[in-house]
């Protein structure tokens, strides 16, 4: 059911996003990338080094590196991008930068998650 609902959501997107639209916003798209991975760190970082303070087994930098890695963004972001209306100002650059945030992030981050595991040592 869940990855009926994912599916529906993603080719609702596709129908109202053309790919011109997503490689016009291709700078918001690649900035926006990089910052959620980065704040994604900060706060991953940031957290596990206090957690690791107070727990008996530590967490190893390795599967942080991991998690920060891992976190791709998808349903949950289109979803939201999809129910704005029409009077939503730059609503039409927002679904597309949604999108293609997601879609990017789905392909560096999907497709590299082997070699990230297999760098970490996590695999």
């Amino acid at each position: 059911m869940v990855f009926l609902s994912e599916t529906m959501l993603f080719v609702a997107i596709g129908i109202e996003v053309s790919s011109i639209q997503v490689l016009r916003t291709l700078p918001v798209v690649l900035t926006t990338l990089l910052l959620l991975i980065g704040v994604r760190a900060g706060v991953i970082y940031g957290i596990v080094n206090l957690l690791n303070q107070v727990i008996k087994d530590p967490v190893p930098v390795s599967y942080q590196h991991v998690i920060i890695w891992g976190g791709m963004h998808g349903v949950i972001p289109i979803a939201l991008a999809l129910s704005l209306g029409p009077s939503v100002p730059f609503g039409s650059q927002l679904r597309s930068a949604v999108f293609g945030v997601v879609i990017a992030s789905m392909i560096i981050q999907g497709l590299s998650m082997t070699s990230v595991l297999k760098a970490t040592g996590v695999t």
